[in-house]
This record gives C-alpha cells, sequence and structure tokens, in this order.
C-alpha cells in the first residue's frame, strides 16, 4: 500500500505511478478510482480531509477557516465567492486552498488568484475573527483574544503583516490540463507562489486509499529553485527568528548615512569608500622633524663606479673613437 506521510510533513519525492497488493511472491495491481464515482464530494469529503491532515498543504499549516464567504465591496453588497480552506503556515503567510475533486477547470489559477488578492487585505483581527467562527461551527468556543494568541504563537518569530499581503496557493485537484502547469510556471517566474497538489484514490480490498501527490514545484527541483516569493518569505522567517544574525555570506547593510566598506584585496581588511586619493610622495623624517624629499635612485653608472671601487679596482673611461681628418688626395 501506498507510504504513509510522516506527521512532520509530506513525504518527498513519493509519487507512485503503480500500486500493488503484495503477498509473498504475488503482486497484484490496484486499478485507480475516482471521487465522484465513489459517490465522494467536494465539500464533505475532499475538504474534510484537508482540514483534518493540514500537512498536505505545507510544513506547519493551521487550518484558520474554511467556506468563507464573507465578502462585501464598498457599496456593502456580499460577494458570492466562497473560499475553500484558508491556513496559516508558520512562517507567517496565508494559505489559499483551492479544491476540485475532479478535473481542474483551465482557468482553475484564476480563481485561486482571486480569493489570494481578497484575503491580502485581511489583518490579525479579521483572521481571528473568522478563526472564532470556524471554532464555533465545530463546537469548539473560544473568544477573540484566545483565537489571536493562538495565530500569533503558530507563527515563528515576530508577526509580520507584509507577509500577509503575499499569500501562497495551493491548488488540489484530480487531474489537471496541460494549460493549468504551464501558466502555473509562468505565474511563479512572475513572483507568484503557486503548488499544484494532485488526489489520488484507490479501492484496496474493500477500503478506499487516497493520496496526495505534490507535482509542482517537485520537492526535488524546489531545494535548487524557489520562487522569488517563497525565497523572499523564507529569508525574512529567518531575519525575524534571528535578529541579530546576517545570512552567510551577505554583508550588514550600511545604516543611513554610512558608507558601505570596501574590500581591499589581499589584505582582507575594509576601508570606507570614498573619493580616490593620489598616491602619498615618498619621504624621509628629517632629524628636526622636518620632511625631506627622498633621494632619487641613482644612476646605472654611479652604481657600477661605486662597484668597481669596493673591489679595489680601478675604473678606466671608455675610449672615444678618435674622428681623423679626411685626406686630401
Amino acid at each position: 500500500m501506498r507510504a504513509r506521510p510522516d506527521a512532520a510533513g509530506p513525504t518527498r519525492g513519493n509519487r507512485v505511478d503503480h500500486l500493488f497488493t503484495v503477498a509473498g511472491r504475488s503482486a497484484t495491481p490496484i486499478s485507480p478510482t475516482e471521487l465522484a464515482a465513489e459517490g465522494l464530494l467536494e465539500r464533505q469529503h475532499l475538504q474534510e480531509w484537508v482540514i483534518a491532515n493540514p500537512q498536505v498543504l505545507g510544513k506547519s499549516v493551521l487550518v484558520i477557516t474554511a467556506e468563507f464567504d464573507r465578502w462585501a465591496d464598498s457599496d456593502g453588497v456580499p460577494a458570492r465567492d466562497r473560499l475553500d480552506v484558508l491556513g496559516l503556515d508558520a512562517t507567517g503567510r496565508l494559505v489559499v486552498v483551492e479544491l476540485k475533486r475532479g478535473t481542474a477547470d483551465r482557468d482553475v489559477h484564476l480563481q485561486a488568484i482571486t480569493y489570494a488578492a481578497l484575503v491580502s487585505r485581511f489583518d490579525l483581527d479579521t483572521l481571528a475573527q473568522a478563526h472564532r467562527g470556524f471554532l464555533a461551527d465545530r463546537g469548539q468556543a473560544l473568544d477573540l483574544d484566545a483565537c489571536r494568541q493562538r495565530l500569533l504563537d503558530h507563527v515563528d518569530g515576530e508577526w509580520s503583516p507584509e507577509l500577509l499581503q503575499r499569500p501562497r496557493q495551493v491548488i488540489i485537484a484530480a487531474d489537471f490540463p496541460k494549460q493549468v502547469p504551464h501558466t502555473v510556471v509562468w505565474l511563479s517566474e512572475m513572483n507568484l507562489d503557486i503548488d499544484l497538489v494532485q488526489v489520488g484514490l484507490w479501492r484496496v480490498e474493500g477500503h478506499l486509499v487516497a493520496g496526495f501527490t505534490k507535482v509542482y514545484p517537485t520537492p526535488e527541483v524546489e531545494e535548487f529553485t524557489l520562487a522569488p516569493a517563497r525565497a523572499e518569505a523564507k529569508a525574512e522567517a529567518e531575519a525575524r527568528q534571528h535578529p541579530g544574525h546576517n545570512l552567510v555570506g551577505r554583508r550588514p547593510r550600511p545604516r543611513p548615512g554610512q558608507s558601505r566598506p570596501r574590500r581591499v584585496g589581499g589584505t582582507g581588511r575594509d576601508r570606507p569608500c570614498g573619493p580616490r586619493q593620489a598616491a602619498p610622495r615618498c619621504h624621509t623624517q628629517h632629524p628636526e622633524g622636518l620632511d625631506e624629499p627622498a633621494r632619487s635612485p641613482r644612476s646605472h653608472t654611479v652604481r657600477a663606479l661605486d662597484h668597481v671601487r669596493r673591489r679595489g679596482g680601478r675604473h678606466r673611461e671608455p675610449r672615444r673613437p678618435c674622428r681623423r681628418p679626411p685626406r686630401h688626395v
């Protein structure tokens, strides 16, 4: 049977293309089925699976609310949009979840982007009120302050209103048309963070087995090519957890009015950047404290004469060429 995801998070790289029931040397293939064929619905079943197991949405995700439809425009007219699931991860980013029990529509990513734009206006009080209503519908009574504190405790580090404006989107469906992954890859390059998760269903000896597979970004590629939004959120989360430390290999930013130090090649020291200064002239310290210009190096001929005198020999001046007068014929 399919490996069960770890309690700490989803297993990495365990996509299953073929499933078997084994008994010793025999292996019987298991045919996949569909949620609609088994009479399973999107709200009553698939949505409840995700709420009960939020690890399919990512690591350390807290479900804030589900089926949120309390939208209103500036005129007070309520909107008909319904958000399937809204979560909060440990970095402080919202997680917008869109569910489809069958094959997703060609424009399902546009629907997820719309919900992400709507929740990007939420603040801590709005999220706390939505979480209190969600818990009340499930028989858990918590006041507004307790819900607010629960959200604050779930985030590692300080609460960042800026991160709330960049929600992460997760689309879960039985299958995706080719237009959706192609568009999602391009949107990720445009600084939008979208995950595609495929849900599969098998019937094994009278039991239904469901599996969630992350098809984009794949876990192996995600470790090396993070989307810009996800990379920035990760860096900000690390900065909030360790406010006194800088990232490895990155110099601290200069304070206002302070110039950035410049590396001097080969010396391992820094000196402030500034206008280039002329090289100082070579001086020797005079005994009386006055600066006296140093003597220029002696010529090659003078050094040769000193060398001959030190060896005790005589220096012979070179013979000059004799200029004879021309003969007169």
